[in-house]
């Protein structure tokens, strides 16, 4: 597997903190955004009965991803904050 890259949208397991830097948060949160929205957007559009699994665990699995996606910046603020990361 390779390494995306803007690490705010690497799929592993350790958050790569060491790699994030603040030119990543805005177009990172941006892609993660844009994406979750294509997720429900589809999940909107499913003419499928729904059910716990097509429904509420798929939308589930959209906001965690996003959470994941998200978070490390959020932490970053609190712990490594800088000019550049603020704005």
């Amino acid at each position: 597997m390779t390494n995306p890259p803007n690490p705010l949208l690497a799929d592993v397991f350790r958050i790569p903190f060491h790699r994030i830097r603040a030119e990543h948060v805005v177009p990172g949160v941006r892609d993660a955004l844009a994406g979750a929205q294509a997720e429900v957007d589809a999940l909107a559009g499913d003419t499928a009965t729904p059910t716990w699994d097509n429904t509420l665990e798929r939308l589930d699995r959209t906001l965690e991803l996003l959470s994941r996606r998200i978070a490390p910046a959020s932490h970053l603020m609190s712990v490594r904050e800088s000019p550049e990361l603020r704005d």
